[in-house]
């Protein structure tokens, strides 16, 4: 069964969540370690891809904005060339 991203990300987090070794535990520093540095990645490629997004919509915002100004350009040309 395919799980989305979203689905993921929950399953994950929910591991993550669960390290939480009794202070008695022999590999309790290991254990917060591996825990810590699971999420330090998730908050990285977070941060990544909301950076991405942002630029994606700046993009597109810049994109529309170019080919409405083309053709209005093309627009006008047009109507100087007919007179």
């Amino acid at each position: 069964m395919n799980q989305s991203i979203a689905d993921d990300f929950i399953e994950v987090m929910a591991a993550l969540r669960a390290i939480n070794p009794d202070n008695d535990e022999p590999m309790r520093h290991s254990m917060q370690m591996l825990k810590s540095e699971g999420e330090q990645i998730i908050s990285e490629a977070l941060r990544r891809a909301r950076h991405i997004a942002y630029h994606a919509r700046l993009i597109q915002k810049d994109a529309a904005s170019a080919v409405k100004d083309a053709v209005a350009a093309a627009a006008s040309t047009n109507n100087e060339e007919s007179k």
